[in-house]
């Protein structure tokens, strides 16, 4: 069975949660937005976890930035809750960036379709202030990398 693992980043806390390959949650946390207490705690797992994800998001623009540099392969959305940012912070170089970035006010949207043969899709879509679709990534979450 595959397990991933999905944080919400804020500024003072994580939510962190885990679940299997049928979609099951397996572990809800919330822990202090500290590396270290969020790595323990993945660690504490009593299984491999195959692929993280995580969402973060201030007063920026929105993208999808990927990276494979650490033990996890790692899919970041960032989308900005309704704020927004200067359009020349979307000119900023991100060799790492998927899809996007939309810079007006915005807000994302994070869904798992559980019943694809092939295993669970992520997608993650980015709207504006009045609900038009900006983007929209689909991830086979067997396969969380960087394109």
């Amino acid at each position: 069975m595959d397990y991933y693992a999905g944080l919400d980043i804020s500024l003072r806390s994580c939510a962190l949660c885990i679940v299997d390959g049928n979609g099951t949650v397996l572990l809800e946390r919330e822990l202090p937005c500290e590396v270290s207490e969020i790595a323990a705690c993945l660690g504490a797992f009593p299984n491999p976890i195959e692929r993280v994800g995580f969402e973060a998001g201030t007063m920026s623009y929105s993208e999808i930035s990927g990276t494979d540099e650490g033990p996890y392969v790692l899919t970041d959305f960032t989308s900005s809750g309704m704020t927004h940012s200067e359009p020349a912070y979307a000119e900023l170089n991100n060799a790492k960036r998927i899809k996007g970035p939309f810079t007006g006010f915005n807000f994302g949207e994070v869904s798992i379709s559980w019943n694809d043969p092939a295993g669970p899709i992520v997608t993650l879509r980015c709207y504006d202030a009045v609900g038009r679709q900006q983007f929209e990534h689909n991830i086979q979450a067997s396969e969380l990398h960087l394109d």
